[in-house]
């Protein structure tokens, strides 16, 4: 069996600090679950409010394919927008 990953506060500060959310709570045991959801708030995009979940690799492989990066947000979209024409026709 693996050993057990300890975080301690300074190290979910970095990780709030990367992710832009705070991931402090006030029950220890929570914690655990608080970090799945940030995780997968991050690799979840919505299109008219259905749920999109991507694997992070294919979020990695998405932005290093993105020459805009504080534009992410913006040429995601444009890319899913062409993809889904492209899919469907014009």
């Amino acid at each position: 069996m693996a050993p057990a990953v300890v975080l301690t506060y300074a190290d979910l500060a970095d990780l709030s600090s990367i992710i832009g959310r705070n991931i402090g709570v006030k029950d220890p045991s929570a914690i655990k679950g608080e970090l799945f959801n940030c995780v997968g708030e991050l690799t979840t995009i919505s299109v008219e409010g259905v749920p999109v979940t991507l694997e992070p690799r294919l979020l990695q492989r998405l932005k290093s394919r993105c020459l805009d990066k504080p534009n992410f947000d913006k040429w995601l979209r444009e890319v899913v927008i062409k993809q889904l024409h492209d899919f469907c026709g014009w």
